[in-house]
C-alpha cells in the first residue's frame, strides 16, 4: 500500500511540476548502423530520399561549400538527440568515436572546431536542404565534428557525419515543415544540454544497377581521401585467375584511367587471414600482377602509370572472425602515386 502511495504521489508531484519523462518524436527511430548515447532522446528528425549530400573532410568553406569534401548522393537520415543531465560534448563525442570502430566504420576527418568558420554550421545544416534546421548555433559551445564511412553488408558504402555541442543559453528549436521531411514540434533546449546532429547517408550512386562502383566515384573518393577499396574484382580461389565477371569492374578502372591522364595508380590486393600468411602474401601479390598486366595488355593502359602490392593479410579492415569481415577484407586498393 506504501508503495502504491509513493506512485502516486510522485505521479502528481510530475504532473504539478510539469516534469516528464524524455520520449523520442512520433516516428522516429535509431539508425541500424549507429547505436546512440544511453540517456539520449531524439527531438529532430528527418529523411530524404535520392538526395544529394557533401560530406566534409575538412573546416573551411568555399562558395558555399565544403573545400574538402566527397560527394555522394542517396537516402539521407538526419537524427537529432539532445542529452541532458551532466554530460560534456567531448564525453559524447568520444562515445561516438568509439562506436564507429566498433561497428567497423573507417573515420575520414575529426574536427575540435577551433577552425570557427562561421559558415560551417549553415552548410552543415544546408545538407539537408533546410539552413534554419540547425538545433546547433554559433554561440553554442564545444562544438566537435566527425565523418566516416563503411561498407555495409551488401557492399553498399554507408556514410555517417557527426557534430556534437553544448547548449549555451536556453531556447526553444524545432524542424520547420518541408513537403520531404518528418515534421519535429517546437522543443526546449535548456542550457548545458548536449546537442548530437547525426546523418546518416547510404548511397547507391556509388555503384550501378550490377553493384559496380563508378569511375567518377573512384575519383572523388581518391581525390578526397587518396584511396578507395574496390570489391568487384574476383579471382578464381586460391589462384591469380581473373573471373569475367570482373570485367565491369575493370572497365570502370580503364575509364577512370583513361579520362585522367595524370593519374596514376597503385593497386594493392589484399587476403583474409585463412590459410599461412607467407602464401597469402605472396597470393596477394600474384593478383595485383594480374590486374596490372591485363590493365596494360588487353586495355592498353601504359604501364607506367601503374604499380602493383601485395600485403596479405597483414592489413584487415573487419573482423577476421566472421563470414562479413572476411569479405570485406579481401578487397582491391586504389591509391594514387606520384
Amino acid at each position: 500500500m506504501k508503495i502504491v502511495n509513493f506512485i502516486c504521489a510522485l505521479f502528481f508531484y510530475f504532473l504539478m511540476t510539469g516534469i516528464v519523462f524524455a520520449e523520442d518524436i512520433i516516428g522516429s527511430k535509431d539508425h541500424a548502423s549507429m547505436k546512440r548515447y544511453e540517456g539520449s532522446e531524439i527531438i529532430g528528425y528527418l529523411t530524404l530520399a535520392n538526395a544529394p549530400y557533401e560530406i566534409s573532410l575538412g573546416n573551411s568553406i568555399m562558395d558555399g561549400h565544403f573545400e574538402k569534401k566527397i560527394n555522394l548522393e542517396g537516402n539521407i537520415t538526419r537524427f537529432v538527440y539532445r542529452i541532458s543531465g551532466n554530460h560534456t560534448s567531448y564525453e559524447i563525442f568520444r562515445n561516438y568515436e568509439q562506436a564507429f570502430l566498433e561497428t567497423n566504420f573507417e573515420v575520414l576527418y575529426t574536427s575540435d572546431m577551433t577552425i570557427k568558420d562561421p559558415n560551417f554550421l549553415y552548410t552543415l545544416c544546408s545538407e539537408t536542404h533546410d539552413s534554419t534546421a540547425c538545433p546547433i548555433g554559433d554561440t553554442d559551445t564545444n562544438k566537435r565534428y566527425m565523418s566516416a564511412k563503411k561498407i555495409s553488408a551488401d557492399n553498399k558504402y554507408v556514410y555517417a557525419s557527426v557534430l556534437v555541442g553544448e547548449v549555451t543559453n536556453d531556447k526553444k528549436w524545432n524542424i520547420p515543415w518541408h513537403p520531404t521531411i518528418d515534421y519535429a514540434a517546437p522543443v526546449d533546449e535548456k542550457r548545458g544540454d548536449v546537442i548530437v546532429i547525426l546523418d546518416v547517408i547510404e548511397t547507391h550512386a556509388l555503384k550501378d544497377d550490377e553493384g559496380v562502383l563508378s569511375a567518377s566515384i573512384m575519383l572523388d573518393t581518391i581525390n578526397s581521401t587518396g584511396k578507395i577499396d574496390v570489391y568487384g574484382i574476383k579471382f578464381m580461389s586460391d589462384k591469380a585467375e581473373i573471373k569475367q565477371e570482373s570485367t565491369p569492374t575493370l572497365l570502370e578502372i580503364v575509364d577512370l584511367l583513361q579520362k585522367n591522364p595524370p593519374l596514376k595508380l597503385n593497386i594493392a590486393v589484399h587476403t583474409d587471414n585463412h590459410g599461412d600468411p607467407l602464401h597469402n602474401l605472396n597470393l596477394s601479390s600474384d593478383r595485383a600482377n594480374s590486374i596490372v598486366s591485363l590493365l596494360k595488355e588487353q586495355y592498353l593502359i601504359d604501364g607506367t602509370r601503374l604499380q602493383s602490392t601485395g600485403y596479405g593479410d597483414a592489413q584487415p579492415i573487419a573482423d577476421n572472425e566472421t563470414e562479413e569481415g572476411r569479405q570485406k577484407n579481401n578487397r582491391i586498393e586504389l591509391s594514387r602515386f606520384p
